[in-house]
């Protein structure tokens, strides 16, 4: 999963995922787990503040990979929290 420019929060929902058993999400470049949880059949990602890059972002959920078939196939919306 990927967002690309200027991010406008800390959170990161990805549309058409569901928070699986066993799933870790993880941003490439750091590799420490993110904080996750289900928003209305989504899925919700604390983002790090320390994020690396400017422009482009790589997200990789692990574990379990039940519904996510494709990259392409899902979207993604960065917004602030509330």
């Amino acid at each position: 999963m990927t967002i690309l420019g200027t991010l406008n929060g800390w959170t990161a929902t990805i549309v058409g995922v569901a928070e699986q058993p066993g799933m870790q999400v993880t941003m490439l470049g750091d590799g420490k787990p993110l904080e996750t949880k289900p928003a209305g059949g989504n899925l919700q990602v604390t983002l790090s503040e320390h994020l690396p890059g400017n422009y482009a972002y790589v997200l990789k959920a692990a574990g379990s990979a039940h519904g996510v078939r494709s990259t392409a196939s899902r979207q993604m919306s960065n917004r602030p929290n509330a």
